[in-house]
């Protein structure tokens, strides 16, 4: 951070923070790798896009991750088959907010008659399946945002919401 903010080189960076002038903190250690407070929001708004998948009677299986506005992506040892992914739904905001309690979740069908591609090679084991519509709570798919799998310049988000 320090060397993003100033322009300067790593070995200047390292030798400024280890000898700061008068009303700096000094740091202790080799590394200068602080981070902007802007970290934990880009965690954050990772952090939405990531669904419990579980049973429909609620027994939780694995995770999964949006990839786009309406594919998640999980592995293909959790979603093996299209009729696998009708008996699953895909749960959101399964979490506790900052005083413990715990969120209300929203819960999305898949729609594998829309998208389901896997494979199930050891070296790739994923899924890619539609996510469908919901069955219980409001919050709108949109409002998860996703995660691109590539980094080519093609998408317009990343870790959208």
């Amino acid at each position: 951070v320090y060397r993003a903010r100033t322009g300067v080189s790593p070995e200047v960076a390292r030798r400024r923070v280890a000898m700061p002038g008068e009303g700096q903190e000094r740091i202790f250690g080799k590394t200068v790798d602080f981070v902007d407070a802007v970290f934990f929001e880009r965690g954050r708004r990772a952090a939405r896009a990531v669904a419990r998948i579980i049973t429909r009677d609620g027994i939780g299986l694995a995770t999964g991750f949006m990839i786009s506005p309406r594919l998640l992506m999980t592995n293909n040892h959790v979603i093996a088959n299209a009729t696998a992914a009708t008996g699953l739904l895909a749960e959101f905001d399964y979490e506790r907010d900052i005083d413990g309690t715990p969120v209300k979740v929203t819960r999305y069908e898949f729609a594998p008659q829309l998208c389901f591609v896997t494979n199930d090679e050891d070296n790739l084991d994923y899924t890619v399946v539609a996510v469908g519509k919901p069955v219980l709570g409001g919050a709108p798919l949109t409002g998860y945002g996703y995660l691109p799998i590539s980094n080519s310049g093609t998408s317009t988000s990343s870790a959208t919401s």
